[in-house]
């Protein structure tokens, strides 16, 4: 139970990553988007993205239960990095929360995009900044952390995101991450690509490559 419960944890990683350093950096659910049959529209952050029609969305309940036992996961028996945690998870906003197959199904797919006002942390306002420290929290966690590919810039659609490759080791089963910052009306935009299988990777660009701003 313990095992499968880091693997569905490792699926919803943004839900804290993004406000390690902000504990009062707290974000406004009126930016929260919607779907438009498998679309999803985020008018104020001026973006939408195509999912696969046939994808999961995790829904309230689902993800408040995995937010914890991520917490759990990662704290390590920490007391106050749990706290941390728990307090990063309660002031981040998630836009969008989709996996291929349901939840617990062997080597899923996901993808999240979540939010946080960084209005009052400039040095948190550059992707890279943001990204870098996303990247020492992670390091920071009870979990085997490589860093396949360090933070660097890409370019998708004209838009150029902090980009990084991180992989987690939960014995033999590796969980591949592609995490991509932005930042947007003073948000850092946090997207996260995570898979099991070296052949999925093709299927997580895909979908990210429907990722569209606004100009």
């Amino acid at each position: 139970m313990v095992f499968k419960n880091k693997i569905l944890s490792l699926l919803f990683l943004s839900t804290f990553l993004i406000t390690m350093f902000c504990n009062i950096c707290y974000a406004d659910s009126s930016k929260e988007g919607y779907y438009n049959g498998s679309t999803y529209h985020n008018d104020y952050l001026g973006f939408y993205i195509q999912l696969p029609s046939d994808w999961q969305k995790v829904n309230n309940l689902q993800k408040q239960e995995l937010d914890k036992k991520a917490a759990d996961v990662y704290s390590g028996g920490d007391t106050n990095l749990k706290n941390q945690m728990t307090e990063s998870i309660n002031s981040a906003l998630t836009l969008l929360n989709s996996t291929k197959y349901p939840l617990g199904a062997p080597n899923n797919i996901s993808i999240i995009i979540a939010a946080t006002n960084v209005e009052n942390f400039p040095y948190l306002q550059n992707s890279n900044n943001h990204l870098e420290a996303t990247k020492r929290f992670l390091l920071n966690t009870n979990m085997k952390i490589e860093i396949e590919k360090d933070i660097h810039e890409e370019e998708i659609n004209g838009e150029k995101y902090a980009s990084m490759t991180v992989n987690t080791k939960l014995g033999k089963l590796v969980i591949r991450q592609k995490i991509y910052s932005v930042i947007r009306q003073k948000y850092a935009v946090l997207c996260v690509l995570s898979y099991a299988l070296p052949n999925q990777e093709q299927e997580v660009d895909t979908i990210f490559s429907s990722l569209h701003f606004n100009k």
